[in-house]
C-alpha cells in the first residue's frame, strides 16, 4: 500500500514539474515572439523613412534622413550667395 502511494506521489510530482516547465517555455517563447515582432516593425518603419524621407526643392535635396540623429536639414543652394 505504501509503495503504490509513493509511486503515485512520484508520478504526480513529475507531472507537476513537467507542466511548470512547459508553461515557462511557452511564456518565454511568446515573449520572444513579441519582442521579435516589435523589432521587425521598428526596422521596417526606419527602412521606409530612410527611403522616402528626402525633401527636394527644385531638384536640390534640402534635407536627408539619418538613422542615428533623425532629420538633419541642409541649406539649399539659393541661400548660399
Amino acid at each position: 500500500m505504501k509503495n503504490s502511494f509513493l509511486s503515485f506521489l512520484k508520478l504526480l510530482t513529475t507531472f507537476v514539474v513537467m507542466s511548470v516547465i512547459a508553461m515557462l517555455v511557452l511564456t518565454f517563447s511568446m515573449y520572444v515572439l513579441v519582442i521579435l515582432g516589435v523589432i521587425v516593425v521598428i526596422f521596417s518603419i526606419a527602412w521606409v523613412c530612410n527611403i522616402k524621407f528626402v525633401i527636394t526643392e527644385d531638384g536640390v535635396p534640402v534635407g536627408t534622413y539619418k538613422r542615428s540623429t533623425g532629420f538633419v536639414a541642409k541649406t539649399s543652394q539659393k541661400e548660399t550667395v
